[in-house]
């Protein structure tokens, strides 16, 4: 399998996005059989090779969706703590990209990001890295507040798909307190309900409020700490 990366890497630096798509789903199909042996794990090139892929083509949603996919270290068995560090940062380098994408506007294909919470607010992924969960919270968290933001500031045409993205963020944060398995933490994730019960609907102005009310909540936490605030996002709503 290694001596496949050289050409699939060419794929992945390719100027063509089509090319480029052919090279992630390569590059997806070749890696668990290469992060399963620590040594070729330790050598790969494929993980950054698709960070750059998805940097290159950032306008191209199908990159970006198959860049998650091929990252996604919560579906491949026997992985070292190594590995699936590599990948969850690999996973989060992307995720800060389409994140200040978010920052200026709404980006091509919004519903990209419900695959890397997935795959971040995940208890296997958590038990092999657990000094990641603030980091993970991190970008949930932006997530989180970007998509609320860009909703209240987004034609009520938009809104739908901004929302559906904000409630995945929701989600995955609601199963990061979980895995904290304390009181504290029991009732930090209860501050996801305005987006996670399919009962309650807030209008831009609730959900700006619930926002402040869930990250103080988690802050409050320990572990959760040092969380830095959310990024402001611009009125400007170009792709």
């Amino acid at each position: 399998a290694p001596q496949l990366e050289t050409p699939i890497a060419r794929l992945l630096a390719d100027d063509s996005p089509a090319v480029a798509l052919w090279g992630v789903k390569a590059a997806g199909a070749l890696l668990p059989s290469i992060l399963v042996v620590p040594f070729n794990a330790q050598k790969e090139t494929l993980t950054p090779g698709i960070v750059a892929a998805v940097k290159k083509h950032s306008t191209a949603g199908a990159v970006v969706q198959d860049a998650y996919a091929a990252l996604d270290v919560s579906v491949v068995k026997g992985l070292n703590k190594a590995v699936v560090e590599k990948c969850l940062n690999a996973t989060m380098a992307i995720m800060r990209m389409r994140i200040n994408m978010w920052v200026a506007g709404v980006p091509v294909d919004p519903h990209a990001e419900g695959a890397p919470v997935r795959s971040l607010a995940n208890q296997k992924v958590i038990d092999a890295v657990p000094a990641a969960k603030q980091a993970i919270a991190q970008h949930l968290m932006d997530l989180l507040a970007v998509t609320v933001k860009r909703s209240g500031l987004s034609p009520a045409s938009e809104r739908q798909a901004i929302n559906a993205v904000t409630v995945s963020a929701a989600q995955g944060m609601t199963v990061l307190m979980l895995i904290e398995n304390s009181k504290p933490a029991s009732d930090a994730a209860v501050t996801f309900e305005p987006w996670t019960k399919a009962s309650v609907n807030p209008t831009p102005a609730q959900a700006e409020s619930a926002l402040k009310n869930a990250f103080g909540a988690v802050k409050s936490l320990p572990t959760y700490s040092t969380l830095n605030d959310p990024p402001a996002v611009t009125p400007a709503t170009a792709n």
